[in-house]
């Protein structure tokens, strides 16, 4: 093994932290805003609080897209849950595109048990009616309410 002089290393030292402290990416890497893909962080990995979380994804990082992987202590990747309130929120957008305001939560529910036609096993309406009423207590959906909405309140409350 060859011996390294303290010039040789302080002149290696010196050349590294001249390229760390350099404001241009090094190596030609592109940050976020000109990757053509859409650069997220699992939410959890920064911490269990989703609302901070998501503060230090914006604030620090200057990203906009997170994946959510565990909730409150919930793994949402092998959950029917997760996939009726990404439907939900799905459909939600592409209603108030098309319909260009607020939809009911009943159109909405209907919009989602189409959509989920061929699944099998087929959702349950009660499950996408609850997470439409879920989704909007939460501000995630801006729905009109519904009073005859198959939801099961009683599971509701409490949970927020």
């Amino acid at each position: 093994m060859k011996a390294i002089s303290r010039r040789d290393f302080l002149a290696g030292a010196a050349v590294s932290v001249a390229a760390c402290a350099t404001t241009q990416p090094m190596f030609g890497r592109a940050t976020a805003a000109q990757s053509p893909f859409k650069i997220s962080v699992i939410s959890d990995e920064i911490s269990q609080d989703f609302d901070h979380a998501c503060s230090v994804i914006a604030n620090d990082f200057g990203l906009h897209w997170v994946e959510i992987r565990e909730m409150w202590g919930k793994n949402l990747q092998t959950s029917t849950d997760a996939e009726i309130a990404a439907t939900v929120h799905f459909a939600w957008k592409e209603l108030a595109e098309r319909d260009s305001g607020v939809t009911d939560e009943a159109s909405l529910v209907s919009e989602v048990m189409d959509w989920k036609l061929r699944r099998r096993p087929p959702l349950d309406e009660r499950a996408v009616a609850s997470a439409v009423r879920a989704l909007s207590m939460l501000d995630w959906i801006d729905v009109a309410a519904t009073p005859d909405l198959p939801a099961d309140e009683d599971a509701l409350v409490g949970t927020f």
